[in-house]
Parts: structure tokens; C-alpha cells; sequence
């Protein structure tokens, strides 16, 4: 299970995030293969809201050095009454 903190700057953002059922399964993932699945995170303030993606999970350390879940974009802006694909690698 992954947590992600959502952190977002400005004068009063509210955004929503866009998962089905709410939960963002990976299911079974084959050692040394990537999977990937995404969701929505959409401004629904009347201005531009800049927004920044932390995972919450430090992981253990690999022979590959990479984090076990890799958000893209890590940050961004989103503007009024938009949404933004975000990709979660694992």
C-alpha cells in the first residue's frame, strides 16, 4: 500500500482526485518488470493551483536504485476547472 501527500500552494486550492472504486490496485507484479497505472487530480477552484507529489513510501534499497513507486509529474500546475493525468510507475 502507498500513500502519496498531495501538497498544494495557493490562495485556497481545492482540488479532487479522480481514482475508480478509490483504490488503485497493481495487482501481481513479476520481479524485474514495471507496471504502471494513473489517476486524476482536478482543480476545481476558479484559478491555477500549483501542486507538488511526495510518496509517503521510502521502499528498500535495490539493485536498480530506483524508488519503488515513481509519480510523474512530480509537481506541476493545474488551472482553473482543469484535471492533470498523473502516472504512477511501480
Amino acid at each position: 500500500m502507498v500513500s502519496i501527500k498531495l501538497k498544494g500552494v495557493g490562495v485556497r486550492p481545492e482540488v479532487g482526485i479522480s481514482i475508480p472504486d478509490g483504490l488503485l490496485s497493481f495487482g501481481n507484479v513479476v520481479a524485474n518488470e514495471l507496471t504502471n497505472r494513473s489517476f486524476k487530480v482536478r482543480n476545481v477552484s476558479s484559478f491555477p493551483v500549483k501542486f507538488e507529489l511526495n510518496s509517503k513510501v521510502r521502499g528498500v534499497d535495490n539493485h536498480s536504485l530506483l524508488k519503488p513507486f515513481t509519480l510523474i509529474p512530480g509537481h506541476g500546475m493545474i488551472e482553473a476547472m482543469q484535471e492533470y493525468e498523473v502516472k504512477i510507475i511501480f
